[in-house]
């Protein structure tokens, strides 16, 4: 694993007075100190979500950059748990971006011929409501059609979004609870206009 972490870091200080201490100087050597504490739960995650050790220990190294502006901005009461959300939601919009990424880069063989007919021409009603969806979808407010996204579209849990979203699950439940209402609402009124 990481070397450049292995550096031993005060035994007698906790977390808390290291963060505090690098807050006060802005000394990297308490900030590695402290991180290396924490290095083989960065990168057991790291290993969970990309199941490569060269990516886990990439995360690493991104999480540790991250962290040198990240805990001067942030009021940090649990370290701990608070490099966990950091660390996991790095991942997360790494894998996200690499996602949207694959989608971009669709190799031409597998694109649709001008010749051949596409299969929504066939069901005009389905192709006519997920454009309304699509459209309601958009006019949500952002925290709403966000995690309406990750929930049904992404497969991420209440407990995962809140996580990515440094929220509480109640907010994100709520979210989501809203979201589908106005959706369900925007429907209904595309629907009968139409």
């Amino acid at each position: 694993m990481l070397r450049i972490f292995r550096k031993a870091a005060p035994d007698d200080l906790p977390d808390e007075a290291l963060l505090r201490q690098y807050r006060q100087s802005g000394d990297q050597h308490l900030l590695a100190a402290l991180f290396s504490r924490h290095v083989p739960l960065v990168y057991g995650i790291g290993l969970k979500y990309f199941k490569d050790q060269q990516q886990a220990e990439d995360v690493c190294m991104a999480v540790y950059e991250l962290l040198v502006n990240k805990v001067l901005e942030h009021d940090i009461q649990h370290f701990v748990g608070w490099l966990h959300a950091l660390a996991r939601n790095h991942c997360l919009m790494h894998l996200r971006k690499a996602a949207v990424q694959r989608e971009e880069n669709t190799p031409p063989e597998l694109m649709q011929s001008a010749d051949q007919r596409h299969h929504t021409l066939e069901w005009p009603e389905e192709e006519a409501q997920l454009k309304a969806l699509r459209s309601c979808l958009s006019g949500l407010p952002p925290a709403q059609q966000q995690c309406i996204e990750e929930f049904y579209l992404s497969g991420y849990s209440y407990k995962e979004i809140a996580q990515s979203r440094q929220e509480t699950v109640g907010r994100v439940r709520s979210y989501i609870q809203n979201g589908r209402r106005n959706l369900r609402i925007c429907m209904e009124k595309l629907i009968h206009r139409a």
